[in-house]
C-alpha cells in the first residue's frame, strides 16, 4: 500500500472520528481550508487559479447515504 493511501485512510479515520464531536460540515470545511493553504502555499498563482476554476466546474456524487 503507498504512503499516499495510507495518509489517506488515517485522515478519513481522523474524520469519522470527529464525527462524535463536530458537524460534518464542519470538518470537511476544516479539511477543504488545510488543503487550501497548502495548495496556496505550493501552486503558482495561476495554477492555483486553475485548480479552482475546476474545483467549481466539477460536479460530485455524495457519499451514500448522505450524512445531512
Amino acid at each position: 500500500m503507498s504512503k499516499i493511501i495510507k495518509f489517506y485512510q488515517a485522515a478519513f479515520t481522523t474524520a469519522l472520528n470527529a464525527l462524535t464531536k463536530f458537524e460534518p460540515a464542519e470538518i470537511a470545511g476544516a479539511y477543504v481550508a488545510i488543503g487550501m493553504r497548502l495548495y496556496k502555499t505550493t501552486l503558482s498563482d495561476e495554477d492555483y487559479k486553475k485548480m479552482i476554476k475546476v474545483i467549481v466546474n466539477t460536479s460530485v456524487t455524495p457519499y451514500k447515504p448522505t450524512l445531512h
